[in-house]
């Protein structure tokens, strides 16, 4: 059995928490994601599960010579499309209510991208990216890597409102929808497929563009008097996030080794998309339930709401995981 690295899923843990907490937020609290920490985890969670994702792809794809690539990542694509639709169908017909067989069509042919659902939809077009590139990864050097990471930047200001076709908004940016275009957010995933090659932890060029990158955001910031756009992304949006990721991941290497590999933290990273999706299917339920009983929380009781929906949450992304491990456990008994 291969054994995972429980320095990502420490790090995948800590922002998968990060983005329950910050959805919880948003549907439940009057602040929202305009509080510092939901400003906060939008600049940094689908940035750093870039970062991982490259990490990961690399030791588990790329480095191997494996003859069943294609199969292994089909597999993966197909899972993550299925979670899109889930999630996306969820929301449809829980907090949006206009489910009908029209809207149903134009999800399933991607013309409908339901919200906090679309970064399902970039991850999972990245596998077929990954299968396209994978040789041309294996043979990168040093500059290839920063050549490519320029050119992401490059179409940060690339104008998104050419682009009408949601689905080419997965790859390069729309205003159409809430969109994470895979190129543009493509440095996260170079800097941590480049980290994995060179097994490193802490490199002195991607420390400097952090540094840089942040305190660029921050000039952004005073200068404009306002928050770089998010949808879609902007150079200085895309930058600004880059330290403290790279920070999660440094903290993660030194502290994984504290914990063992059946530590309930580390199942959450291992088992993210389930948390991800789990945690939406909760979230979108106990909202359509509360919007029903036209019922406002405030002050005390409302952080004691968000708690209570935070920790079923976490129990039934558990219980799903552990009645799906035990299915596939008689599966090969």
């Amino acid at each position: 059995m291969k054994q995972r690295d429980k320095s990502i899923d420490l790090m995948k843990s800590i922002l998968v928490v990060q983005m329950i907490i910050a959805h919880i937020t948003f549907f439940f609290s009057r602040k929202g994601q305009m509080s510092l920490l939901g400003i906060y985890t939008n600049l940094v969670v689908f940035s750093g599960f870039m970062f991982t994702f490259g990490y990961v792809c690399y030791k588990a794809y790329i480095a191997k010579s494996n003859v069943k690539l294609a199969k292994h990542l089909l597999k993966r694509f197909v899972i993550t499309i299925i979670a899109y639709y889930i999630s996306g169908l969820a929301y449809t017909v829980l907090v949006d209510g206009t489910f009908n067989l029209r809207i149903l069509v134009r999800i399933l042919c991607f013309q409908k991208i339901p919200k906090y659902s679309e970064f399902l939809l970039s991850f999972a077009f990245i596998y077929p990216l990954i299968y396209i590139f994978s040789k041309i990864f294996k043979k990168m050097t040093s500059i290839h890597y920063l050549v490519l990471a320029l050119l992401s930047f490059i179409f940060t200001f690339f104008d998104y409102s050419n682009i009408k076709i949601p689905l080419l908004g997965v790859f390069i940016g729309t205003t159409a929808f809430a969109c994470f275009p895979i190129i543009q957010y493509s440095s996260y995933f170079l800097a941590g497929e480049y980290l994995a090659k060179k097994d490193k932890v802490l490199d002195k060029l991607i420390l400097g563009i952090a540094l840089l990158g942040f305190t660029i955001f921050i000039g952004s910031i005073y200068i404009f008097k306002q928050l770089p756009e998010r949808f879609p992304p902007s150079i200085f949006w895309i930058i600004g996030g880059y330290l403290f990721v790279y920070t999660y991941f440094i903290l993660s290497k030194y502290l994984a080794s504290c914990l063992k590999e059946t530590n309930l933290i580390l199942s959450i990273g291992a088992n993210s998309l389930i948390y991800l999706v789990g945690s939406n299917l909760v979230i979108f339920t106990c909202y359509n339930i509360l919007s029903k009983l036209d019922i406002t929380f405030t002050g005390t009781y409302q952080l004691l709401l968000i708690l209570i929906i935070f920790l079923l949450c976490l129990t039934c992304s558990y219980l799903y995981l552990n009645i799906l491990m035990k299915l596939k456990s008689h599966q090969h008994q």
